[in-house]
């Protein structure tokens, strides 16, 4: 098993062993990555100020050099935000200026690997590594494997604090991250030039995505648990099987007979119609119980699906123009950067 195996092996264990989540960490950091225990540390009881209104304890977990690793057992089912990690580190600070905090959700479904760092003009800086139960999360394993030090690193004992921090600077480095994402962007780029449905598919999907988000189309449509209860023959795991319920049920009928589709025209397709009408509900067999079609109201530029049983229905949201614009505006700009990326990459497609 590599090592990049074994950070994940133990990471996962989180999500199953729930009473043992200090001793999972001290391994991953001192099994796995090679620091040493934290021996002589102390945990604390820390007070952040707002907006963390409670006490948090934080219990030394493994330690490299002094510089020390705590647990902080969250105690919401949501990591805490930027400001909540900033109030817990001024908190901390007076004890160990530098240090690196592990934070676990309440659920044990999330993780985040916090690195407090002072820069050279006085200010602290905090970088965050996220891990979710069940996700793939390469990109923190592969920067968690960066804090890992070799036998022959540590056959002379305790190396230089300077090393220490070069690993934390790497692992922690936005400018490595965003190198290696770009470069896989280009990589996916040039292989999807000659698959342009699927570019348009991935677009179709961020779009959704974020109605989803903002509240505009429900949770549920992207839920299996929900989608079992309302189609027929849906089974995300088959993935020998070509045809996609899913995709016919749920995206074809977003992408045009929902959001490309004026208020009043739409309706589900008539037996015997053009399989080509698009603007229009389609393949109602899929659908355990389509008595009730999806409807709308002529007042609201997007409808809310609302899933119950097997019946699907758009219930309307009235939102003003300002507002609607303000809510887009974030899709339009990732897209108008999006565009002049690729078309960037198209220009340079040899030097990368």
């Amino acid at each position: 098993m590599t090592t990049l195996e074994r950070i994940r092996q133990t990471l996962e264990s989180c999500g199953q062993n729930q009473g043992n989540i200090p001793a999972l960490i001290t391994s991953l950091f001192c099994e796995e990555l090679g620091w040493g225990h934290p021996r002589g540390l102390m945990p604390h009881t820390l007070q952040p100020s707002a907006p963390v209104s409670r006490q948090v304890m934080a219990v030394p977990v493994a330690q490299m050099c002094g510089l020390p690793v705590y647990l902080v057992d969250w105690p919401d089912d949501r990591l805490p935000g930027t400001t909540a990690r900033r109030a817990v580190q001024r908190a901390l600070d007076p004890t160990h200026a530098e240090h690196v905090l592990v934070y676990v959700a309440r659920n044990r479904r999330q993780l985040a690997f916090t690195r407090a760092r002072k820069r050279s003009d006085g200010k602290i800086e905090l970088r965050t590594l996220p891990y979710e139960i069940g996700s793939p999360a390469r990109t923190t394993v592969e920067r968690l494997a960066e804090l890992a030090f070799s036998l022959d690193e540590l056959s002379s004992g305790e190396p230089p604090i300077t090393r220490v921090t070069d690993k934390l600077n790497a692992a922690f480095s936005v400018e490595a991250v965003t190198k290696q994402f770009y470069q896989e962007i280009a990589n996916w780029y040039f292989w999807a030039l000659d698959h342009v449905r699927l570019i348009r598919l991935i677009t179709r999907l961020i779009f959704c995505w974020f109605l989803k988000e903002k509240g505009l189309i429900p949770a549920t449509l992207f839920d299996p648990k929900s989608l079992t209860a309302m189609l027929n023959g849906f089974a995300p795991h088959a993935m020998h099987d070509a045809s996609s319920v899913f995709y016919k049920a749920i995206l074809q009928n977003l992408f045009f007979a929902t959001l490309n589709t004026e208020m009043g025209r739409r309706d589900w397709a008539k037996d015997g119609q053009h399989f080509m009408a698009h603007n229009l509900y389609r393949h109602k067999e899929l659908f355990r119980d389509p008595t009730r079609p999806w409807h709308c109201s002529r007042t609201s530029p997007f409808s809310t699906a609302v899933c119950s049983s097997a019946s699907t229905v758009l219930k309307a949201r009235r939102i003003n123009r300002a507002t609607f614009g303000l809510m887009v505006s974030p899709v339009a700009q990732t897209a108008s950067r999006l565009c002049r990326m690729f078309s960037s990459l198209a220009r340079n497609r040899k030097s990368i």
